[in-house]
């Protein structure tokens, strides 16, 4: 999974240079992160994207046959996912936890990441999600992560890992150990403040 995130920067043209770019890598999905209009992130008021240009996206990806994915980050774009796409698989990010019971109502597939959560959460999702295809991600939730936050003996117990690493080395590692599915952050440049691209 190649993910965008947010570094289309509000801009059609840079997804989809992103979106080519993740063609190109030969990744099997390219998947961006999504919510209502004027969301907040840490820092700064993200970069949105109108629902028609997410159309557009989504098109452009059947059209170059690969997957497209979105991480809803409020119940809006969740909503937005269920009703307005054809997208088989919804993503949900460490931080949004609280979307998954109607997630799972959704009865689409999961991909769920668990950074920072402990065993007793972990218990809880295997019962909320005890009958509905999901997939777990170990993941570490630093941005960038190093290599050393990373434990690959625990990577073994999970479907697959959300890579927050420079570089593909750990990424590398953990399909080694077994890892079925990586998410991986890319960019067009690195190392400028804000974005999605120390990865």
């Amino acid at each position: 999974i190649a993910e965008a995130g947010v570094d289309h920067e509000g801009e059609v043209k840079r997804a989809l240079q992103l979106l080519y770019r993740s063609v190109e890598a030969g990744a099997d999905c390219f998947k961006m992160q999504y919510y209502i209009e004027g969301f907040k992130g840490e820092h700064r008021t993200l970069p949105w994207l109108r629902p028609h240009n997410m159309s557009l996206i989504e098109k452009k990806c059947k059209q170059m046959e690969i997957d497209f994915m979105l991480t809803p980050h409020d119940e809006w774009a969740l909503g937005y996912i269920v009703q307005d796409t054809d997208i088989d698989t919804i993503k949900i990010g460490s931080g949004d936890w609280d979307l998954i019971p109607k997630a799972v109502e959704s009865g689409k597939e999961l991909i769920i990441s668990c950074g920072g959560k402990n065993r007793n959460d972990l218990e809880q999702l295997n019962i909320e999600t005890a009958s509905h295809p999901t997939k777990i991600l170990y993941c570490i939730s630093e941005y960038p992560a190093l290599p050393t936050s990373v434990n690959l003996l625990d990577v073994a117990g999970y479907d697959g890992y959300s890579d927050h690493t420079r570089g593909t080395a750990i990424a590398l590692a953990a399909v080694a150990l077994g890892a079925e599915i990586i998410e991986k952050h890319i960019t067009l440049e690195q190392d400028v403040t804000g974005r999605n691209d120390t990865f």
